[in-house]
């Protein structure tokens, strides 16, 4: 992942992901990083998801998965003492059947869970 600042720390977001309310994508809380100095910035790295899939913190739609299923974003001034990651299906393909139907493929679809970790880097470091 290309632009990504070295990480000083990185803190994975591991198992808790649990399906959103209306069962379109999965969701995972977790708590502000402790200790984290002004000097520090926070990146938010996520994988294993589709291409295109959308990413969203505490309701703010950050963006979307690259080709490979992977997408980063400095997120220090979204975060609160406690946050919501959520990842929402993408279109993957389009049913060209009579129904007209949309298939969609999300994380969900998967074997595994998003694989999601927090990078704690140098304020200074340029993305």
């Amino acid at each position: 992942m290309g632009g990504l600042p070295p990480a000083q720390h990185v803190i994975r977001l591991r198992g808790h992901w649990q399906p959103s309310a209306d069962g379109s994508g999965r969701f995972r809380a977790f708590g502000r990083p402790a200790r984290l100095s002004p000097q520090e910035r926070v990146w938010l790295v996520v994988g294993q998801l589709s291409p295109g899939a959308a990413v969203a913190l505490n309701g703010h739609r950050l963006g979307t998965t690259d080709d490979s299923g992977t997408f980063a974003a400095d997120i220090t001034p979204l975060l609160a003492p406690r946050n919501r990651l959520e990842v929402l299906p993408a279109v993957a393909a389009v049913d060209a059947s009579a129904t007209g139907s949309v298939a969609a493929t999300t994380a969900a679809d998967r074997p595994d869970e998003p694989a999601a970790a927090l990078h704690i880097v140098a304020a200074a470091t340029p993305p």
